[in-house]
């Protein structure tokens, strides 16, 4: 039996309302299945709620802000640093402290 072929990958976005009429965002990615005989048998199709993903994209960059804030406003010193020991990113308390510029 023959694996879906990524060429024959067609994707398709669509939107529908729901029974309340709410829209929905949906993303359709179908593969072509291959019988035994290695002749086309079928396709399958995923169904991506597009939607939830755009809900998960807005909470994570809520959050990302949130930690910006607090990292800046803490009123204790806050440093980032890479693997070798190297500053990424500190904050005004830090700067402030140490003498050093952002």
């Amino acid at each position: 039996m023959k694996d879906p072929d990524e060429d024959s990958k067609q994707t398709c976005d669509i939107r529908l309302a729901d029974k309340d009429g709410n829209q929905v965002s949906l993303n359709l990615e179908s593969l072509i299945v291959y019988g035994q005989d290695e002749s086309s048998n079928g396709f399958r199709t995923a169904v991506i709620d597009v939607n939830r993903i755009r809900e998960w994209g807005a909470t994570l960059k809520e959050t990302e802000e949130r930690f910006r804030l607090l990292r800046e406003n803490a009123p204790l010193a806050y440093q980032s640093v890479d693997k070798g020991g190297f500053f990424l990113e500190i904050n005004p308390v830090w700067s402030n402290l140490l003498g050093y510029s952002r």
